[in-house]
């Protein structure tokens, strides 16, 4: 486990020198998956977003695959296990976020409930 700006998570790649940022006073960093490895957790305390950048991710949630969109905001529920998986050929790229909190306006797509 790695500490991601005081939020533990799971290091998928060596250390690619870029750094964990806060956005809106929520906590977030890069994550890096070669083709074929998968994430899982349990769930977490707050709401969560995955925004693709690079490469084909598909999501299990609820007994259900999503395919992921590059760009797109993909918000996890507060306790929801899940598992991405990169799929394709190339490695993915997203930027995680932890603590999120949705906002009036703001688009993503909520894969619950």
């Amino acid at each position: 486990m790695s500490d991601c700006r005081g939020f533990p998570h799971e290091r998928l790649h060596q250390d690619t020198g870029i750094l964990p940022v806060t956005i809106f006073g929520r906590a977030g960093c890069p994550l890096y998956s070669p083709p074929g490895e998968s994430w899982s957790s349990d769930g977490h305390e707050t709401d969560e977003v995955i925004i693709p950048l690079e490469g084909e991710l598909e999501l299990y949630l609820q007994g259900k695959t999503f395919r992921s969109t590059i760009g797109e905001e993909i918000i996890i529920p507060a306790g929801e296990p899940h598992t991405f998986k990169s799929v394709g050929n190339v490695a993915s790229r997203v930027y995680w976020i932890y603590g999120y909190e949705h906002e009036e306006g703001v688009t993503g797509t909520r894969v619950s409930n």
